[in-house]
């Protein structure tokens, strides 16, 4: 099968759908299908990534009038044959191909869907005014795809309320590599940082205002009142906090008991989640956690999170079941979650055990969404 996989930004960029889609198309490589990945980027090229075709197009709108090189490459993957076309969000270059696949090609087509009604119901007022109407429109014309693809029970119950046919709504989740489930040596992680001795509340992110990590700063100062040995690690690429965080642990006078370590290579971040007590994902905003992967991959070495009850996570975490759910913005109650968590051992144990039962690998997730393109152009 020639699958197109499209998406607004792709690997080497980092974020949750840009992992989604990498491994997604691995896999699907490997069971034997033609992946195309199509993407924006400041120029228009193609490239081959682990057999992946990558196209990379500079404009959102392909016309003749475009250069000729960039035409020619736009050209050529218009036309390709593809079998099914499937769409990661509802972003412009998404319902681009969505539109022409099915009105100009006559295409199968599956869009994945998520954080359904974020924009709309945005905490800031600009945004919902600017970004709102477009999702409304983006909601009505995304409904022309065959199936629809959603991670998690909420965005599922969201579009039948919208009035979309729940017969063609499937729910899959996000996986994880196999790797995920290894034996990872915590040990260099914390020799590496000077962390032998200290309890680690573990952050993986981007160092964005969205994600909250000023809340997880804000509550460190609490627990270390409790706590005087544990250490929260904040690990990810910095977008807008870092330099607000360190002034922020300084101002506190807990700059011992927070470390930021940047990016990491994956080898090392399940250094790190292996040498953690606990994940915390102090999220802000629906629209942020749309599935949350670092759930997952903290479950699969079968870690407690503590994690805001926004987006996808009251979805996936039920609530001293297989972690603990907290309201986003409180300082406070973060610091008392933590605190319990360390004091309690054997439930941390229990929380992520019961956490690890329910992490899904790629390669089972690339067997459902091929069922489901094959399912696509029944229709």
């Amino acid at each position: 099968m020639k699958i197109a996989e499209v998406v607004s930004s792709f690997y080497p960029n980092i974020g949750g759908i840009e992992n989604s889609v990498y491994f997604l198309s691995k896999e699907l490589v490997k069971l034997g299908h033609e992946v195309h990945v199509i993407t924006l980027n400041g120029k228009t090229t193609h490239e081959t990534i682990n057999r992946i075709h990558v196209h990379r197009l500079k404009r959102l709108i392909h016309l003749p009038l475009l250069p000729q090189k960039e035409f020619d490459i736009a050209h050529t993957y218009r036309c390709e044959e593809f079998d099914v076309v499937h769409i990661h969000s509802i972003e412009p270059i998404c319902l681009q191909e969505l539109l022409i696949s099915k009105y100009l090609n006559g295409k199968p087509t599956v869009a994945t869907l998520f954080s359904i009604g974020g924009w709309m119901r945005h905490p800031r007022l600009p945004i919902r005014i600017t970004a709102g109407p477009y999702e409304r429109i983006a909601l009505r014309l995304v409904r022309k795809a065959d199936i629809f693809h959603v991670k998690n029970e909420g965005d599922k119950a969201m579009l039948i309320k919208l009035g979309f046919n729940a017969s063609r709504i499937l729910l899959i989740p996000d996986g994880v590599p196999k790797y995920a489930f290894d034996d990872f040596d915590g040990s260099a992680f914390r020799n590496r940082y000077g962390l032998m001795d200290k309890k680690i509340v573990l952050y993986v992110g981007r160092l964005h205002h969205a994600k909250g990590t000023n809340i997880l700063v804000k509550a460190m100062a609490e627990v270390i009142k409790r706590r005087p040995d544990v250490t929260a690690v904040l690990v990810g690429q910095d977008v807008d906090m870092k330099s607000n965080l360190i002034s922020t642990t300084k101002s506190l006078g807990i700059q011992d008991h927070v470390v930021i370590t940047g990016y990491i290579s994956e080898n090392e971040k399940f250094q790190a989640y292996s040498a953690c007590d606990a994940l915390v994902l102090p999220s802000l905003y629906d629209l942020v956690e749309a599935y949350s992967i670092v759930i997952s991959e903290a479950w699969a070495q079968r870690k407690p999170v503590i994690a805001s009850a926004i987006g996808a996570i009251p979805h996936r975490i039920k609530h001293g079941v297989n972690g603990v759910l907290v309201p986003p913005s409180n300082p406070k109650v973060l610091a008392k979650a933590i605190i319990e968590i360390l004091r309690n051992p054997k439930k941390a144990k229990t929380l992520g055990a019961n956490g690890h039962k329910n992490v899904a690998t790629w390669p089972d997730v690339a067997k459902m969404l091929e069922k489901a393109y094959f399912v696509a152009s029944k229709y």
